[in-house]
């Protein structure tokens, strides 16, 4: 049996899929969030969490409707991991 996808890999998969349709490489999406291109590509790698904070980034900056699955419950341990740089920061 399947083992079900959480929130952070339907957020995955739906940006995936944007950067796909809009035809955008991860440096591109990074840039334009304010995130570093090596935190992008470890999110979408599953080493680091899709956080609140980076789902809001999407939503504002690239139109990304993530729906019931870009609500998150615990805002309030929305922590980046260490060594993450926001660019402008």
């Amino acid at each position: 049996m399947p083992r079900p996808q959480s929130a952070d890999d339907i957020r995955r998969a739906m940006l995936r899929r944007w950067m796909q349709d809009n035809d955008r490489a991860p440096a591109w999406v990074a840039r334009r969030i304010g995130y570093t291109r090596e935190y992008v590509a470890n999110v979408l790698g599953g080493r680091y969490p899709f956080t609140a904070k980076l789902t809001r980034a999407c939503e504002e900056y690239l139109g990304i409707d993530f729906g019931y699955v870009g609500t998150k419950d615990d805002d309030q341990g929305d922590v980046e991991p260490a060594g993450v740089a926001l660019v402008g920061a």
